[in-house]
């Protein structure tokens, strides 16, 4: 999953099932939770829609993938589905034999399902917290107040444009030394008696 994006990803688990199921066809479908449809993100073979078994699962929404089936048409119809506060996502199968699917194919739909939604939520965070980072940076470089980070060993690791014009050096002449070679003397309030 690292380095897919999410249609490839979800091309990907579509692509799986219906490679390891004896199936018509796979698609992987969503439903905002505000969304009146299902759309139709990835599919393989002969895209099925069974709108009804989608809908029984929604109502019996969970974080952890979970299996369903029904059959209409003489064909059973297999989906597997996981659920947030913000969408319905799940991989639906139409099999070939209208016999019912073996356990061991709802394990398969609920495992491929899984990893897809865990990854969406990953990279959603990641997304979130990559912009989260760059709004505190961003907040760091605009300060009129000095900043520095100072490592373990007391070495600047990091400088916003305040600090440089307040030491009276360039950016990357700040980075790698000590207060003390830049000649700031920091009190700590500790080592005051009259604190005490």
């Amino acid at each position: 999953a690292e380095g897919l994006d999410a249609p490839a990803l979800r091309q990907r688990a579509v692509e799986a099932a219906a490679s390891l199921l004896d199936v018509e066809g796979v698609s992987w479908v969503e439903r905002g939770e505000g969304d009146a449809s299902w759309q139709v993100l990835a599919r393989a073979g002969e895209a099925p829609s069974h709108e009804p078994l989608l809908e029984d699962c929604a109502r019996h929404p969970s974080p952890t993938a979970r299996a369903c089936s029904v059959s209409a048409g003489g064909r059973r119809h297999l989906a597997a589905m996981v659920s947030s506060e913000e969408r319905h996502m799940a991989l639906f199968a139409r099999l070939r034999d209208a016999d019912a699917p073996a356990p061991a194919d709802g394990q398969l739909l609920e495992s491929l399902v899984h990893l897809v939604a865990t990854a969406a939520r990953h990279r959603d965070a990641t997304v979130a917290l990559t912009a989260r980072q760059r709004e505190l940076a961003q907040m760091v470089d605009r300060s009129p107040d000095a900043i520095l980070t100072v490592n373990w060993a007391g070495k600047v690791t990091m400088a916003n444009p305040a600090a440089s014009a307040f030491c009276e050096r360039e950016h990357a002449q700040l980075l790698g030394h000590s207060r003390e070679e830049l000649g700031l003397v920091i009190e700590d309030p500790a080592d005051d008696p009259d604190e005490h």
